[in-house]
């Protein structure tokens, strides 16, 4: 049959040409190797690339210089074949023509010609030239060893890599003192990622250079909030005055850490002019900008803030007041002398009659030490034990304390929501503590009472357990790390809202931490909470070792070309989003497609578990033959004894139809036979030897 594949070689139908390369390439005889050459100028890629690889099975020097030529082939899986050819034959000629490769416009052809370079001892003859050789092997890090020699290496991979490995050059980049470095990084802030562009922000920043001054501002506009944020801080860091308008204008954003991160900044400018835009800052709904206002405040130092910032020392928040009394230090170490403390006296006394224990307390507490009390009171009243009332009320009142600490759920929840009604502040204790029960619903009757009874937490932790019970999301990513366990916790809750809320909120904090808890998450019942899972670990820049756990990832996430490439790993994850059309119809046709072009000899005995769902049957079985027709011979004994054992599977035309439609079997012999002939060929290889 030899005369008949090569007879096929030289038929127009490409699918023909390809069949007969591979039985040629199945036969092992040296007297092929000329042939597959021949086929390096053949119109179709994928027969260009399985002839440069099937060359290189032959070590044979005859194929140097034609795999050279291929390293100029206009696609990329070509000349990546070659170079995995080259590598193979080990010619001196080699290690030399592979230099030019580390500069290919494709990164997986570099990473290639770089692995080759490295297996065949090959010594860079510049610092240059090294810094591309690491930057093709994905390491920016070793680059950056050679300083300024890594700079041109750098950018280039800058401008052809993926977004986070653009991530990790940014920050090679910015940690290079070389001029050189602003104009790329310039250059990247009108990156499509929002995480590249909030990196470069950093950068720049770090780098500190002048000229990134107007870019910066006009990063202030990016619609990412955090590369605002970080726009703010970058500036703040480089000090150009020109900064100050425009950062002015954002203290009105709508996000809080865009806010704060403005208040942040414009202290540090010291500019006068930014008083009453700082001022407006100090009745912020955000508990944090208000704080930050009241410090830049005080930096700034200029008297005008005097009257304001003493209102704020009735603030609701401990936090806010004692940044108040800070600031005024800063300003004047005697401000209760100054004449302009008489402005914030009306504010004072409207503050006296606040409904807000704390803003009433501390009103009255600024009023006394400024001798303004006239009129009114501080009294508060104290239980009579004469009464007999009173008595039961203080009886009651231990035992429901008491009950906190029972073994019943059910009765720890009642002590926690009678204590609320109950009234009595000295409850906030025992309230605080339940914060930490193994029971949600303890804890949210807990913080429910606590929010009642007006309870001012003693510090961020107690505060960040008490906010997430609540589920106020935002303020809890205010509080950054001392929220994070607390969100930990929340995402075992019963409810998937609140479970997607926490991955998102611990995703905007941006702590390592939430890796581990996260990841079972992209396993759980509720599709939103597995996307809320995925798109937070891809923030935390998490790369899972196990191939399953990265392929429903990407499934989750719908980074669809990253998928494929997992190999078994990815039949799984693909099966259960084409089985899930209600979840969502879009990506569950996707998944059925990409079902049927997994082309690994591994994968057929997870494909042949799903083959009889009617969904997935028809996606399965050209999936199986597609192996059986590229790679049989890779496939093992038992898997293609149970492809010959297949009863047809169903199917279900227009399954995503609301009219019901009867199954259709479909026909296995083509497959079954594909994987009779391997067995056959098996067994013949057997009574030759």
């Amino acid at each position: 049959m030899h005369w008949w594949h090569l007879q096929k070689l030289k038929f127009k139908d490409a699918k023909a040409r390809l069949e007969a390369l591979k039985k040629l390439s199945s036969q092992e005889d040296p007297d092929n190797l000329e042939i597959i050459l021949s086929l390096f100028i053949d119109e179709d890629t994928e027969i260009r690339k399985i002839a440069a690889l099937e060359a290189g099975k032959f070590r044979n020097e005859q194929a140097t210089r034609p795999l050279l030529k291929l390293l100029s082939d206009r696609e990329p899986a070509v000349r990546e074949a070659a170079i995995s050819s080259l590598r193979r034959i080990a010619d001196p000629l080699v290690v030399d023509a592979l230099e030019p490769m580390l500069k290919d416009p494709d990164s997986a052809v570099r990473y290639r010609a770089a692995s080759a370079m490295e297996s065949l001892n090959w010594t860079p003859k510049s610092p240059e030239l090294s810094a591309y050789h690491a930057v093709a092997l994905g390491k920016p890090e070793r680059a950056a060893y050679h300083g300024s020699a890594a700079v041109e290496a750098l950018v280039f991979a800058l401008q052809s890599s993926v977004g986070y490995k653009r991530q990790e050059i940014i920050d090679v980049l910015s940690k290079i003192e070389d001029p050189r470095v602003v104009k790329p990084l310039i250059a990247v802030l009108r990156d499509n990622d929002s995480n590249v562009r909030a990196n470069a922000v950093e950068a720049l920043g770090r780098v500190g250079d002048a000229r990134a001054t107007e870019p910066l501002i006009a990063s202030l506009k990016d619609k990412d909030n955090r590369v605002r944020a970080a726009a703010i801080e970058a500036l703040a860091r480089i000090g150009d005055a020109k900064s100050v308008p425009p950062l002015a204008k954002l203290l009105k954003d709508s996000a809080w850490e865009v806010r704060i991160a403005a208040v942040q900044s414009l202290g540090k400018f010291k500019d006068a002019s930014v008083i009453d835009p700082l001022v407006g800052c100090l009745k912020d709904k955000d508990r944090d900008t208000r704080q930050a206002a009241c410090l830049s405040l005080g930096m700034i130092g200029h008297p005008r803030a005097i009257p304001a910032l003493v209102i704020s020392m009735a603030d609701e928040q401990e936090s806010v007041r004692n940044a108040a009394a800070m600031a005024l230090r800063m300003i004047d170490p005697e401000w209760e002398s100054s004449d302009l403390v008489k402005i914030a006296i009306p504010g004072l006394r409207e503050a006296a009659r606040s409904s807000v224990y704390w803003v009433r307390q501390s009103a009255l507490a600024v009023l006394a030490r400024l001798g303004e009390t006239e009129g009114l009171s501080g009294k508060q009243d104290a239980p009579d034990i004469s009464d007999p009332a009173q008595v039961r009320r203080m009886f009651a009142f231990d035992v429901l304390t008491a009950v906190l600490k029972e073994t019943d759920r059910d009765l720890r929840q009642a002590g926690a929501e009678a204590l609320g009604r109950f009234g009595d502040r000295r409850a906030t204790k025992g309230l605080a503590t339940a914060l930490d029960d193994n029971d949600e619903w303890v804890r949210v009757a807990a913080a429910n009472s606590l929010q009642s009874l007006q309870w001012e937490p003693a510090d961020t932790e107690q505060q960040a357990k008490h906010i997430v019970v609540l589920h106020h999301w935002d303020e809890a990513v205010q509080l950054k790390a001392a929220a994070v366990d607390p969100l930990i916790r929340a995402l075992k809750s019963a409810a998937h809202a609140d479970r997607s809320a926490a991955a998102t909120a611990l995703a905007r904090i941006g702590d390592s931490r939430a890796k581990v808890p996260l990841q079972p998450l992209l396993r759980d019942p509720h599709p939103s909470v597995r996307l809320a899972a995925a798109k937070a670990l891809k923030t935390l820049r998490w790369v899972s070792p196990d191939p399953l756990l990265r392929a429903i990832w990407h499934v989750e996430l719908g980074e669809w070309e990253q998928v494929l490439p997992l190999g078994p790993a990815a039949v799984e994850p693909l099966a259960n989003a084409a089985a899930n059309p209600q979840e969502n119809a879009q990506n569950a046709e996707i998944a059925l497609a990409l079902l049927a072009r997994v082309d690994n000899p591994a994968a057929v005995g997870k494909l042949l578990v799903q083959v009889y769902n009617e969904r997935l049957a028809a996606a399965i079985v050209p999936a199986l033959e597609l192996i059986l027709t590229n790679r049989a011979a890779d496939v093992s004994d038992d898997n293609l004894r149970a492809v010959l054992t297949m009863i047809n599977p169903h199917v279900t035309p227009g399954s995503l139809s609301d009219e019901p439609v009867a199954p259709q079997e479909l026909d296995c012999d083509p497959l079954r036979q594909l994987a009779l002939i391997e067995l056959n060929r098996r067994e013949d290889e057997v009574r030759a030897e």
